[in-house]
């Protein structure tokens, strides 16, 4: 009996040591859960490093893309933007990762670890910190420490360590959408700036659930009514932001978005006739200041829960 005991503790132990690698289980479940459709996880990620590449920020190692890691971390926002833009990357990429490495440390037989379950929690964290703390500079930097010390450590999985350290970067550099040539500022930037020195006690929040459902204060507003339903909140000088649940319609909130920023510049114009007598494109830069003295519309920053 204690013989066949330590029998099956051997090859309960050889088939946890012979079964797939943690980097080859992670990367199928990635192309299990990610992949639907026309989407492929790692296509998506090897455009947007190619596109590093052509641009001499990266080259094919892993050492080049920790350097720019390092590099942008001592910033508090990207100079540069990607041309390249995955809807799907910027939205489902972290959440799939995540999602897969740890779906892996419960799957093993074994009580083996795994660095990238660790350095998962550890980005967490990160974030949970700048949430708190709101210091984007040094969120940055503790991210890429996190990063390059774990990756530095850890012997072979290369494909797991680029795509990881691709995920962020990706999640780090703008889209060229959201980029202001003229002004060499990041309009995505500047809103985010508004919502951090905004008073959050004096904003409107306008939900968009996974029904393609408007909420506002509880109660669901039509599209059409959209402007009605935030009358009141612009009157009182409060910020209007949209919140959209991961599982609802994008066309759809560009649609609540567009409605929204027309909502404003009727408001806007509506009251410059009532203050000026005449539409606010044709205010003087002294009546111009004079009016957002008076009043401020704020559409802040857009974000997804």
């Amino acid at each position: 009996m204690k013989t066949n005991l330590i029998i099956l503790a051997i090859l309960i132990f050889s088939n946890c040591s012979k079964s797939q690698s943690w980097e080859d289980s992670i990367c199928n479940c990635i192309e299990e859960n990610y992949n639907i459709d026309n989407w492929n996880y790692f296509k998506e990620l090897e455009v947007f490093e190619q596109e590093l590449i052509d641009r001499n920020k990266v080259n094919n190692t892993i050492e080049s893309k920790l350097q720019l890691l390092v590099d942008l971390s001592e910033k508090e926002y990207v100079d540069f933007y990607k041309n390249h833009f995955s809807e799907r990357l910027e939205t489902f990429g972290r959440e799939t990762v995540e999602y897969c490495t740890r779906r892996e440390l419960f799957n093993k037989n074994c009580q083996e670890k795994h660095w990238s379950d660790k350095l998962i929690k550890q980005l967490r964290y990160h974030r949970q910190e700048l949430t708190i703390d709101r210091d984007r500079v040094q969120y940055n930097q503790n991210v890429a420490k996190s990063i390059i010390e774990t990756v530095e450590n850890v012997q072979g999985d290369n494909k797991l360590k680029d795509l990881i350290i691709l995920q962020v970067l990706y999640d780090r550099i703008p889209d060229e959408s959201f980029y202001n040539l003229d002004q060499l500022e990041i309009e995505g930037v500047k809103k985010q700036k508004e919502y951090d020195q905004f008073d959050k006690t004096r904003i409107t929040k306008i939900h968009i659930n996974q029904l393609n459902q408007v909420i506002i204060n509880s109660k669901q507003v039509s599209l059409k009514d959209l402007c009605l339903g935030i009358e009141e909140a612009l009157k009182l000088g409060f910020g209007v932001q949209i919140v959209i649940d991961k599982k609802a319609n994008y066309k759809y909130f560009l649609d609540v978005n567009d409605m929204l920023v027309n909502c404003i510049d009727n408001k806007r114009d509506h009251d410059s006739v009532k203050l000026f007598g005449k539409h606010y494109s044709e205010l003087t830069e002294n009546e111009e200041r004079e009016f957002k003295n008076k009043h401020q519309y704020k559409l802040l920053k857009s974000r997804m829960e």
